[in-house]
């Protein structure tokens, strides 16, 4: 018997899968055309470099993100943001200025589910007029592990 637990718990440790995800908060400025976040909430295996703003996938499988960015609009300019994958965009937010006396605040939203191999990279980012999006804890920006590639 103490063969076949030493073989359950091998099998146990090969399958564990670590939780992996990110929450942010508070955007505050762009930098090589990525959006970076001044809070973060959780960053459960540090595959967010809030320093960078990239998300580099260390465990394949599929991965959800989202984007919930919250808009002054009392200014007159549309705002756009994208999620990417390797440079290229996968979806889009977008939010467009209303018509006065309608002026206020206004939310770009976006999510995708998406297949990462290991190395892949996420980031938000060519995100537009950022002075008009919300610094403080109104807009967000969250990533998760969903389901981790068969070994």
């Amino acid at each position: 018997m103490s063969g076949y637990f030493r073989l359950l718990n091998v099998l146990v440790i090969l399958f564990y899968v670590p939780a992996i995800g990110f929450s942010v908060t508070m955007p505050w400025r762009v930098s090589s055309g990525v959006m970076l976040f001044s809070k973060t909430i959780t960053n459960t295996d540090n595959s967010y470099n809030s320093a960078t703003g990239v998300f580099s996938c260390r465990i394949p499988g599929y991965y959800y993100f989202s984007a919930s960015l919250l808009k002054n609009d009392a200014f007159t300019s549309f705002a756009t943001c994208h999620i990417r994958k390797n440079g290229g965009n996968l979806v889009k937010a977008f939010t467009q200025p209303g018509a006065a006396p309608h002026k206020g605040w206004t939310a770009a939203e976006t999510s995708v589910y998406v297949h990462l191999a290991a190395g892949d990279t996420i980031t938000l980012e060519n995100c537009t007029d950022l002075a008009t999006w919300d610094t403080q804890d109104g807009s967000s920006y969250s990533g998760f592990l969903i389901s981790a590639d068969s070994v």
